[in-house]
């Protein structure tokens, strides 16, 4: 018998209407597994997504988890409950933990905490994409 224990890497976010910039932020953290290693998006309960963008989502939980899977690019779509990422994080215990690098700014301190007590390595990836769903729904 082989025992591999590989951890996964693990992304996450809103995925309030699915955009390019998401699209090249999920393929880029996915170049970041090694062989074997799942790949896991996170995608924060509407609760989250109120205390964190001051509204509610437009598209509902399952909505937003179907969307992901239907794009391919992750092993496996979860949730995260309103406490956000950090919990997904103790959770599922991965090798890393990749953001955009928008992140760099406001990188939460229970996200570092969470990332520190399980051994992540936070990575932050380019999208090339400026604009975000927040921007696009504001200008509405």
């Amino acid at each position: 018998m082989i025992y591999l224990n590989l951890r996964p890497v693990l992304a996450s976010g809103c995925f309030d209407g699915i955009h390019l910039g998401h699209l090249r932020y999920l393929e880029a953290a996915r170049e970041l597994c090694h062989g074997g290693e799942l790949f896991i998006v996170a995608v924060a309960c509407d609760d989250y997504v109120v205390r964190a963008k001051g509204r509610r989502p437009r598209w509902t939980l399952d909505e937003r988890i179907e969307a992901l899977m239907r794009c391919g690019v992750a092993d496996a779509v979860i949730s995260h409950g309103p406490a956000g990422a950090a919990d997904a994080i103790r959770f599922m215990r991965p090798r890393l933990f990749v953001k955009g690098r928008d992140w760099l700014r406001h990188m939460p301190a229970d996200v570092s905490e969470a990332c520190g007590e399980v051994g992540a390595v936070i990575e932050l990836v380019d999208s090339g994409v400026a604009k975000h769903t927040s921007d696009a729904l504001s200008t509405q």
